[in-house]
């Protein structure tokens, strides 16, 4: 799952980070944030944003995985000092790009800001955020109580998650206050 960002009346999305340089001539190290890695094999381009504004784009000239990062080598950037300044920015895709969610898949920017209810019915607040975990991905939620708590995507603790109404229903026996 994914966050988004409209760029003007177009929707990004992203699906990496620039985590720095790789050897000296200009190469860049990115670290994929999409289950997807496929998605980077029809880019001729890459765009680079930063806080959800694209600052810049380049050709593709080769790219290969290397442990769990990718390794660009980008036309006109030639230079070390170059690629070290793209450290940090984030690789977004325009929503044309992403393929089609799979069965049982759901892209995040269709559930970001559901509320979230429990086995009682119970509103306890909104999903705010999720976090890569390796295994499994952790929802964030903002509680009405003003408390953020953590709860894991498994099917022992979320119950139901339904994209059209924003809602998804939990076991409150998983929820853990981010306090603790």
């Amino acid at each position: 799952m994914r966050d988004a960002f409209c760029g003007g009346a177009m929707k990004f999305f992203r699906i990496g980070r620039v985590a720095g340089h790789h050897g000296l001539d200009g190469e860049i190290k990115v670290r994929p944030i999409t289950d997807n890695i496929n998605i980077y094999n029809n880019l001729s381009h890459i765009m680079l944003s930063v806080d959800g504004e694209v600052r810049k784009s380049y050709k593709i000239e080769s790219f290969f995985l290397q442990n769990k990062f990718l390794i660009f080598t980008l036309e006109g950037l030639e230079d070390i000092e170059e690629a070290k300044a793209l450290k940090g920015m984030e690789i977004v895709v325009p929503e044309t790009f992403l393929p089609g969610a799979s069965s049982g898949e759901i892209y995040w920017y269709k559930i970001k800001g559901s509320s979230v209810f429990d086995e009682n019915g119970r509103d306890i607040g909104i999903l705010y955020d999720y976090i890569e975990s390796g295994g499994t991905d952790v929802f964030e939620i903002k509680g009405h109580d003003g408390i953020l708590y953590l709860i894991s995507n498994n099917p022992d603790h979320i119950k139901k998650i339904d994209a059209e109404k924003k809602s998804i229903f939990i076991n409150s026996d998983g929820l853990v206050s981010e306090e603790v």
